[in-house]
């Protein structure tokens, strides 16, 4: 500590340096913008990512569907058919 000064007057220089053009504050402020910028990016690449996401779950689901109401179907005629069958018809 230099007592000529005293301590305010190194507190008061101090500061300065924190607070000048490009000193501590200014290059921190400056980070946590970019890491903010970042952020946002990634934010924005996740959400179109998720999107789509949800739209090929949307269209595997509408084709399982599909699939499962024409194995229906089938099934139904299947059904039909082994009942007309002579040797498979039920009795009434």
């Amino acid at each position: 500590m230099d007592f000529s000064r005293g301590f305010a007057g190194q507190m008061e220089e101090l500061l300065g340096q924190f607070l000048q053009k490009n000193g501590l504050f200014d290059s921190r402020e400056d980070i946590l913008q970019r890491q903010l910028v970042d952020l946002d990016d990634q934010e924005t690449r996740l959400e179109r990512r998720m999107t789509g996401y949800q739209e090929r779950l949307m269209q595997q689901f509408i084709a399982m569907e599909n699939i499962l109401n024409g194995l229906n179907s089938q099934g139904g005629f299947l059904e039909n058919l082994i009942d007309s069958l002579p040797f498979t018809a039920s009795k009434k």
